[in-house]
C-alpha cells in the first residue's frame, strides 16, 4: 500500500488543533490484494461477508487478470436481507463527501451463476448502506443480474439511490474499470457528473453510464457492498483487483459522542459529526464529560486528544497514534493484560494497568505522570527507539519487572526504582536518570 498526497486544500478551520494535524488533502491509494495480511493491514475488512450464502471477501485467486494473485470478490447473492454486508478499505480518512473530485480505476470479473439480483462497488457509508431497506449514501456503480436476451450482465453508474443508463457488458471476461466523479461537472447548476466507464483490456470496445446528482452524501469507505443474505441463493461471482482509488482526509476532528451508548471506540456512531471510526489520518478528541472509551479491536488514529474520561484497551488489544497523544490532567489511560499503546510524542496524566503491557514510542517522547497496576506480577515492556519517561513516585508498586528492548526509558526526579528486576533487551537502549533513586 502507498500513499500519495496529491493536492492539498487551504481550509480554514476555527478549532484549537495540534500543529501535527493537516488539512484536508486528497490521498491516492492503490491495492493489489497479494496477500490478505497486507490487505488487512491497508485496512480492508470484511463485515458479514461470509454469511451464508455469502462468500466474498480476499480471494487468492486470479479471475479478473491481476498482475499477480490476490483479489476481491467471491460469492453474492440475491439483493435482499438485512444487515448489509461488505469488504472494503473502511479507513479512507474519516468522513468523505461529494465536494471534491474522486477517482478510481482497477479490473474486474462477472460470471453468473443463477443470478437474480445487484450489488455495488465504490464508496459508501458503512452505517447507511442498507438503510432502510436498501444502499444509500454510495457512489460508484451498481452490477445486476444478466440480460436474458444477449447474456450480458448489467451495469449502471450509481449514486445514492440513483443510477445512469444501463450498459450491457460481457459476462466471464475480464475488464478495465474507471470511475469519476467531477464535483462541478453536471448541466444543472450545482451538479457534479458520476461517469463510469467498463472497456476491455486493451481498450478496443468500452461501455460508458452516466449520472448527473446533487446529492448530499458522506461515505467512510471504499469497496465491495451487498446485502446480508437475502431470500435466496441465487447467486454471482464477482472479483475486483489492481484498484487504485482516492479519498481526503477529513479537515474535521472527529469528537467522541457515544451515540450508540456502547462505550466502544470502533462504534462509528459514537463520533461526531458524522458517523464514522476514526483512522489513521484522523485527529480524535474525547472531550470532556466522557465517561469510558473502550478499544475493543486494533484501532488507529493520527492525532488523540483526551480531554475528559478514560480510555481503556482491553486484554490483547492495540492503539496506534501516528503522532501526538495528550492526556489532560484528571484523565485515565487503562491498559488490559497484553494491550499496546503505540505512540510517537505526547503525555499521559494516568496510565492504569491490568496486567503486562507494551508502551511503544516510535519517536520523540511519551511522558507518563503517574503509573498504578492492579497485578502483582506485571511486566511493563518499553518497546520503540523514542524515550518513555515516567514520573510516577515509586516505579516498584507500579510495575513488578520493566523490559527495556530498544530506545530510552527517561526517570524523572521524584521517581524511585526500589528492587525493581529489569530485563534488557537485544537491541540499543539507554536508562537515563534525572536525579531518581536506584535503590535495589
Amino acid at each position: 500500500m502507498r500513499l500519495t498526497v496529491k493536492s492539498v486544500l487551504a481550509l480554514g478551520v476555527l478549532l484549537s488543533v495540534p500543529s501535527s494535524f493537516a488539512p484536508a488533502a486528497l490521498v491516492l491509494e492503490t491495492q493489489s490484494f497479494d496477500n490478505e495480511a497486507d490487505a488487512v493491514s491497508a485496512g480492508w475488512t470484511e463485515v458479514e461477508s461470509r454469511v451464508t450464502p455469502n462468500d466474498f471477501g480476499f480471494s487468492d485467486t486470479n479471475n479478473a487478470g491481476g498482475a499477480s494473485n490476490g483479489e476481491a470478490g467471491g460469492t453474492f447473492p440475491r439483493t435482499g436481507g438485512d444487515p448489509h454486508s461488505y469488504y472494503a478499505d473502511t479507513t479512507v480518512g474519516g468522513v468523505g463527501d461529494l465536494s471534491m473530485d474522486l477517482h478510481a480505476t482497477g479490473r474486474l470479473k462477472y460470471q453468473n451463476v443463477n443470478a437474480d439480483g445487484e450489488f455495488y462497488f465504490g464508496w459508501f457509508n458503512t452505517v447507511r448502506a442498507g438503510f432502510p431497506d436498501s444502499a444509500e449514501d454510495y457512489l460508484g456503480f451498481r452490477i445486476n443480474e444478466p440480460n436474458n436476451a444477449s447474456g450480458d450482465f448489467r451495469m449502471e453508474a450509481a449514486i445514492d439511490g440513483d443510477q445512469g443508463p444501463k450498459v450491457y457488458v460481457p459476462e466471464n471476461t475480464a475488464l478495465n474499470f474507471e470511475i469519476d466523479w467531477d464535483a462541478d461537472g453536471g448541466v444543472a447548476d450545482g451538479d457534479g457528473l458520476l461517469t463510469v466507464t467498463f472497456s476491455t483490456i486493451g481498450g478496443a470496445t468500452s461501455w460508458v453510464s452516466t449520472r448527473e446528482s446533487s446529492s448530499d452524501i458522506t461515505w467512510n469507505a471504499f469497496g465491495l457492498l451487498a446485502n446480508d443474505g437475502g431470500p435466496d441463493a441465487r447467486t454471482a461471482l464477482f472479483w475486483v483487483d489492481d484498484l487504485s482509488y482516492e479519498y481526503f482526509i477529513s479537515d474535521l476532528p472527529l469528537t467522541w459522542g457515544n451515540g450508540s451508548g456502547d462505550g466502544l471506540w470502533g462504534t462509528a456512531n459514537n463520533w461526531n459529526p458524522d458517523p464514522s471510526v476514526p483512522g489513521s489520518e484522523t485527529f480524535a478528541i474525547l472531550p470532556v464529560g466522557t465517561g469510558t472509551v473502550t478499544v475493543a479491536a486494533p484501532a488507529a488514529t493520527s492525532t488523540l486528544a483526551v480531554d475528559g474520561g478514560t480510555l481503556a484497551i482491553a486484554a490483547g488489544q492495540k492503539l496506534t497514534i501516528q503522532g501526538e497523544a495528550t492526556f489532560a490532567t484528571g484523565t485515565t489511560l487503562s491498559l488490559g493484560a497484553g494491550a499496546t499503546l503505540s505512540a510517537g510524542e505526547g503525555s499521559v496524566a494516568t496510565l492504569a494497568t491490568e496486567g503486562s503491557s507494551t508502551i511503544t514510542v516510535t519517536g520523540g517522547a511519551l511522558s507518563i505522570a503517574s503509573l498504578t497496576n492492579s497485578s502483582t506480577t506485571a511486566t511493563l515492556r518499553k518497546q520503540g527507539e523514542g524515550t518513555l519517561s515516567v514520573r510516577a513516585t515509586d516505579l516498584a508498586t507500579a510495575a513488578q519487572v520493566v523490559d527495556l528492548n530498544s530506545g530510552t526509558l527517561s526517570l524523572r526526579p521524584e521517581t524511585t526504582i526500589h528492587e525493581l528486576p529489569f530485563t534488557l533487551g537485544e537491541y540499543a537502549w539507554n536508562l537515563d536518570f534525572h536525579g531518581g533513586a536506584f535503590d535495589t
